[in-house]
C-alpha cells in the first residue's frame, strides 16, 4: 500500500517544484517578495497552462506564494489532512491574520489582474500601516 503524504509534505514538494521549474524557464523564483512579481509575469505569459486540468500547477504556485509569505513575514502553515479539499484550503497565518494562497491563485487566474498576487502578498505585511479609505482610493486611482 502506498504511503499517504501529509499536506505539509505536499506543500514543500510542490513549492520546490514550482521554484525549480520557474527558474529553469528564466523566471526569478527565490522566495523573495520580488519573485511574486515574476509569478504574475509568468501567469500573464503562459495563460494556456491553465486551460483544462491545471489543479496541480495551481497548487504548486499557491504553495510557492504561501511559502514566500511565510519566509518574508515569519508566518506558518495551517493544514488539515482530514479535509477532503485540504489542498485548496491550506492557510498561511501571519500574526492573527489568515491567508489562503491557493484560493487566491485560483481567483487570479479566473478573474484576472484585479486579484494580483503581489498586492495580496504585500497586504500580508504585519508591519504595514493601515490605509485610510482616502489613501486607499488615492492609491487605486494612481494605478489607472
Amino acid at each position: 500500500m502506498a504511503q499517504k503524504h501529509t499536506l505539509m509534505e505536499d506543500i514543500h514538494t510542490a513549492s520546490e517544484w514550482a521554484a525549480g521549474n520557474l527558474s529553469k524557464t528564466g523566471y526569478r523564483a527565490d522566495y523573495s517578495l520580488e519573485s511574486i512579481r515574476e509569478i504574475e509575469r509568468w501567469i500573464q505569459e503562459n495563460p494556456r497552462l491553465f486551460e483544462g486540468n491545471s489543479g496541480s500547477i495551481i497548487f504548486a504556485i499557491g504553495s510557492y506564494v504561501g511559502e514566500t509569505m511565510n519566509r518574508t513575514y515569519h508566518g506558518s502553515w495551517k493544514t488539515d489532512d482530514s479535509d477532503p479539499q485540504g489542498e485548496l484550503n491550506i492557510q498561511v497565518q501571519i500574526g492573527t491574520s489568515i491567508f489562503w494562497p491557493v484560493q487566491r491563485v485560483m481567483k487570479r487566474i479566473r478573474d484576472g489582474e484585479e486579484n494580483n498576487l503581489y498586492d495580496y502578498v504585500c497586504a500580508a505585511d504585519p508591519n504595514a500601516k493601515s490605509m485610510s479609505a482616502g489613501s486607499f482610493l488615492d492609491r487605486f486611482r494612481r494605478k489607472k
